[in-house]
């Protein structure tokens, strides 16, 4: 594989390495279905552990190219990759986006912010905003516990980790109740992170909770309706 272009574009052998993720898909996590039933069905392990979010989309699967991409996004100080995703985002995301009154960007700690000096997921959020005219709300919720690195963690673990590390604003409740809003986030796992955020709001008084991410990690499902 070529190497990443240091402007934001990607060379014919990175691209034909993309994997989008398309139709069929679970109405719930988005993830890809081997079948379709539907517009409304759903995977076997959304319909057994309903997400806590209402909707998730993502664009790719999380592999070869699109993991190289945003790991130099995330840990190689590349902000600028982020005008490469966020047309996927958008396509990706556009009912999601219709109904939407702001995009929240899945939080950093500070020391995470000043060691990588920004938030991916912020930097995805700020040029969404931008093209789809959704407000952004960096500083609504906010990560207010130092959690471990996830890397390599199994999900009951990473659940245990980030028990008690989001809060909503004080001051910005009140806003928020009754809102549609997106998460947005870099890359999906296991859903730990989307999961305790989306609770998190839940708890706010948030109408409707959907995530947007540029990848997530695919694994085999099996349909339900």
């Amino acid at each position: 594989m070529t190497e990443l272009a240091t402007a934001p574009a990607l060379c014919p052998t990175c691209w034909m390495d993309l994997h989008f993720i398309k139709s069929p898909i679970c109405a719930r996590t988005g993830v890809p279905l081997p079948f379709d039933l539907g517009p409304e069905s759903v995977s076997l392990s959304a319909m057994r552990f309903p997400p806590a979010y209402d909707r998730a989309r993502s664009a790719l699967i999380y592999n070869g190219t699109a993991r190289q991409l945003i790991h130099k996004f995330k840990f190689h100080n590349r902000p600028e990759i982020a005008d490469l995703l966020t047309p996927w985002l958008q396509t990706c995301g556009q009912d999601l986006l219709k109904d939407a009154d702001y995009l929240i960007p899945v939080p950093l700690h500070l020391f995470r912010i000043v060691s990588r000096r920004y938030n991916q997921s912020a930097e995805l959020a700020r040029t969404l905003s931008k093209s789809s005219g959704v407000p952004m709300k960096v500083e609504w919720l906010r990560r207010v516990k130092k959690t471990s690195q996830q890397v390599g963690m199994i999900r009951d673990m990473r659940r245990k980790n980030l028990k008690g590390a989001f809060e909503v604003k004080p001051n910005k409740v009140d806003a928020l109740v009754g809102k549609n809003i997106i998460l947005i986030d870099d890359v999906i796992t296991t859903g730990s992170t989307v999961t305790a955020c989306a609770k998190t709001l839940r708890k706010a008084g948030v109408a409707r909770i959907d995530v947007l991410s540029v990848a997530r990690v695919v694994m085999h499902e099996t349909v339900a309706v």
